[in-house]
């Protein structure tokens, strides 16, 4: 889980984006499925199309998420202060320092 970085819905195949793996991996999984599986470990459903490893954000903005690895993904307007606050948490829960 530690590699995990984010799921990209894409139709019936979601594609999990692993640091050092060059190709996305497919998963066979709803988005729905995996949110329910991976929400407890950390992740955020950020976007309908993204779920992702809060460990990797480094910035939250109005309208995308900003990650470690520099790439930027879309993040739903109507769920920002929801994602953002459920962030905060897991940062304060891990110890973390909120950047």
């Amino acid at each position: 889980m530690d590699k995990l970085q984010y799921i990209e819905g894409s139709g019936k195949i979601q594609l999990a984006h692993i640091v050092g793996k060059e190709q996305p991996t497919e998963l066979h999984k709803s988005m729905q499925e995996l949110e329910e599986e991976l929400t407890p470990q950390g992740f955020l459903r950020i976007h309908k199309g993204y779920l992702l490893n809060y460990r990797f954000i480094r910035r939250i903005g109005d309208n995308e998420v900003s990650l470690t690895s520099g790439e930027l993904l879309p993040i739903s307007r109507r769920k920002y202060q929801e994602i953002r606050d459920a962030y905060m948490e897991l940062m304060q829960n891990d110890g973390g320092v909120m950047l």
